[in-house]
């Protein structure tokens, strides 16, 4: 505890007025901590929300005029023994929305994060940005409801170097009105996945976004989120009340249309490589296939390989490379896609067995399946 303390002393005292009380008053908190999800089980994250005002209030980098007077800081740590570190700042233009909303989206983001570090290979935020700290602005204003990601420049908080933060900002709009359930955990893991997923993707799409992080971030956040809600690995209340149902909604109007349709074009390096509408849903389809039927540490493997973020159309090879370095391993189809007979597979120089190729294409091979599991197997790596 002692540590746990004096982890806390540090990080409070390095961000100065953002996170200090009104003088002359006793610090008061409210704390959750949750234990992770993924073994080793133990407590990883915490939540801690500061009941007073902040000595200063939090100026938005966007609009100076927005003043946040509450915060909530979630905190993360790698191992049982080990301290936690700040990975999260939720602002707060009111007491009810600290009260009401900030927990809530700190703790939901929290679990972001331990899915990113305990199933994307140690995945976590960018140093550059804040040191490492996403912040989050719960705003009363906005030209409309929704929410927002930005990469901005932090004026009202100065580095070591005296020069503005760079910041690593989510923006919450006309927070009030976001009381639908679904909506609230679609929003949070979009951002979060914009956020977190930061260079793990690439971009310059024409349409619907520039970049599709945040889609992809999503759809593959609230997939596992259903999965250990229906485990029992986490609570509804944690999700705003959403049952498995809801989120299999969402699940079958979102997800799996895109599973469908990699089964159907497969790989498609031309429309990815021209940044074309197409090929943002393209990508989409191949990163989510990707990790819907292969190991998921190559899954993770195939986001950090990304040769390219300016060439989409590379991510297709660097799921090759990735499924490459595993000796041995089975594709798993999805259980909404389970009666398939054709798939395709990020198949390389590897052999497979329970399948027949019917063809290839940048290094994936199209397989019909004949056995009762399809195996690839790959040739040993020079070292």
């Amino acid at each position: 505890m002692e540590t746990l303390l004096l982890s806390y002393a540090l990080v409070f005292a390095r961000l100065g007025d953002v996170i200090a009380p009104n003088q002359g008053t006793e610090v008061r908190y409210q704390e959750q901590t949750l234990i992770g999800i993924d073994e080793p089980r133990y407590e990883r994250l915490l939540i801690r929300t500061q009941n007073e005002q902040l000595k200063e209030p939090k100026r938005s980098p966007q609009n100076e005029d927005w003043l946040f007077h509450y915060v909530t800081a979630g905190f993360g740590r790698r191992a049982p023994a080990s301290q936690y570190n700040l990975k999260l700042r939720v602002f707060s233009e009111n007491e009810e929305d600290s009260r009401t909303r900030s927990a809530p989206i700190a703790s939901l983001m929290m679990r972001l994060w331990d899915y990113n570090y305990k199933r994307m290979i140690r995945l976590d935020h960018k140093e550059e940005f804040r040191g490492g700290v996403v912040d989050v602005f719960l705003a009363q204003g906005g030209d409309e409801a929704g929410a927002e990601h930005r990469l901005e420049a932090d004026y009202f908080e100065a580095s070591s170097f005296g020069e503005p933060v760079s910041s690593n900002s989510i923006y919450f709009y006309q927070i009030a009105g976001l009381t639908d359930p679904m909506e609230i955990v679609r929003e949070t893991t979009h951002e979060y996945g914009h956020a977190a997923l930061l260079l793990n993707a690439p971009g310059g799409f024409s349409g619907p976004e520039s970049w599709p992080n945040g889609d992809l971030g999503e759809r593959l956040y609230i997939n596992w989120l259903r999965h250990d809600l229906a485990a029992e690995k986490i609570k509804s209340d944690e999700l705003f009340g959403l049952t498995v149902g809801q989120l299999d909604k969402y699940l079958a109007a979102n997800r799996t249309p895109l599973l469908q349709r990699f089964v159907e074009r497969g790989p498609q390096p031309d429309t990815m490589a021209a940044k074309s509408t197409d090929g943002y849903w393209d990508y989409l389809a191949a990163a989510l296939w990707m990790e819907a039927t292969c190991v998921r540490t190559a899954f993770a493997r195939s986001m950090a390989l990304l040769p390219d973020r300016d060439k989409p159309e590379t991510y297709l090879k660097s799921c090759v490379s990735s499924a490459s370095e595993i000796e041995e391993w089975e594709l798993v189809l999805p259980p909404e896609l389970s009666d398939l007979d054709t798939v395709w597979a990020p198949l390389g120089q590897g052999k497979v067995t329970g399948a027949e190729i019917v063809g290839r294409r940048d290094g994936w091979a199209q397989l019909k399946i004949t056995g009762a599991k399809v195996t690839i197997k790959n040739p040993p790596i020079d070292p």
